[in-house]
């Protein structure tokens, strides 16, 4: 994905037949045209230089019979989310212009500042077209043939937690974000990191018991909290990734090296990043013997966080 923008025209002169994007949601964005002005005013679009505007360009291309869209988290956020990713395997299923499908769909009005398309309407008629032409595998019958994943949620209270203090830079980014949904990812920001005491006290367990251990927190600066501590506590490799410092090529090469080759064969162990940057298109995990989710998902449901640990 990050790289379909600069090789779309050499894809394109590859005609393909078919095109399948997996991990559909990294197409999400519905702003897929930027307009050109021509001689006399005339106004003509092309496809943006985004991954989104390279996917829309990529499913148009003359020699392309079919698409297909696989996604465990097509409909991440929003209904919003869903328009590009339709419109990649037919522009007609989700009509030409997507304002009108966010007033149909995200109850979208025109703001201050342009269309307001954070809502949901006629959720039922959307959810009727999307089973016409999607094929959806629940979570049941896509891990029947995994071993069990054993889940248990641990509620920690009095010394198993830190203080944690809200900086001035927080409150800005939280009023910034407005609304009481920023304040709860605040909040969750907030519980996930006052958990620090009891997170590295399991995973020197689990690393002296010889076990490779993951860790998903919330805050970058978390992650660099964590990896400092530990790092002052064990021998043990501990490694650090976050969206801000790593792309996704770069969090894949921190997975082989954590897992080593075969997968596992790299000895005891601690990998620890955001939940946001390692909760999807991440393969190579499972198998991992312990994973601790500290932040309570967000924009993320937890079985696409597990699904990093239980999967083919």
């Amino acid at each position: 994905w990050p790289v379909l923008a600069a090789r779309i025209d050499a894809l394109c002169t590859w005609k393909p037949a078919r095109v399948i994007f997996d991990e559909s949601q990294y197409g999400k964005s519905h702003k897929v045209w930027d307009p050109i002005e021509g001689p006399g005013g005339a106004i003509t679009f092309k496809y943006k230089a985004t991954m989104s505007g390279a996917a829309a360009a990529l499913a148009r291309c003359p020699s392309v019979q079919e698409v297909a869209d696989l996604s465990a988290t097509m409909l991440q956020d929003r209904a919003r989310d869903l328009w590009a990713q339709i419109s990649m395997i037919d522009p007609r299923m989700a009509g030409k212009r997507y304002a009108d499908y966010a007033r149909w769909y995200c109850a979208a009005f025109q703001g201050e500042y342009g269309l307001v398309d954070d809502g949901s309407s006629n959720e039922i008629e959307l959810r009727e077209r999307m089973n016409t032409y999607c094929h959806r595998v629940t979570h049941a019958e896509a891990f029947t043939h995994l071993p069990p994943l054993i889940l248990e949620v641990v509620t920690l209270t009095g010394s198993d937690l830190v203080e944690c203090k809200t900086t001035p830079a927080m409150i800005r980014r939280v009023k910034a974000g407005g609304g009481p949904m920023a304040i709860l990812h605040h909040e969750l920001l907030m519980a996930a990191e006052a958990k620090t005491k009891w997170i590295v006290d399991a995973v020197l367990t689990a690393l002296e018991d010889g076990l490779q251990c993951v860790v998903l927190t919330g805050r970058v600066e978390h992650v660099a909290t964590l990896g400092t501590l530990l790092q002052e506590k064990t021998n043990a490799p501990v490694y650090t990734s976050t969206g801000a410092d790593t792309d996704l090529q770069g969090r894949m090469t921190l997975v082989e090296m954590f897992r080593g080759t075969p997968r596992g064969s790299a000895g005891p162990g601690v990998l620890i990043g955001t939940a946001q940057a390692w909760g999807d298109a991440i393969d190579g995990l499972q198998g991992t013997p312990e994973a601790l989710v500290a932040m309570l998902p967000w924009n993320l449901s937890l079985v696409q966080l597990l699904g990093r640990f239980s999967r083919l």
